[in-house]
């Protein structure tokens, strides 16, 4: 999560925010921040269900915008 955070910020918010997307970047942005400089507030249930469970969803979106990019550049 801190490296997909971190790279959302370098990313243009036209690029992120378009009509296919659903994913909030700027809650993941949020959550790069409390992990690297919050980290006693993070919860570990909820670390753990994005590592699982929500990453597949999260992957599918990167992919999707990593095509954007390269079709586009």
């Amino acid at each position: 999560m801190l490296i997909i955070g971190e790279a959302t910020n370098h990313i243009s918010e036209e690029t992120l925010y378009d009509e296919e997307n659903s994913t909030p970047w700027k809650l993941i942005v949020g959550l790069r921040n409390l992990l690297s400089h919050e980290y006693f507030r993070v919860d570990n249930k909820t670390i753990f269900q994005l590592a699982t469970k929500d990453i597949e969803a999260m992957k599918r979106e990167i992919l999707r915008i990593k095509n954007k990019l390269e079709n586009n550049g």
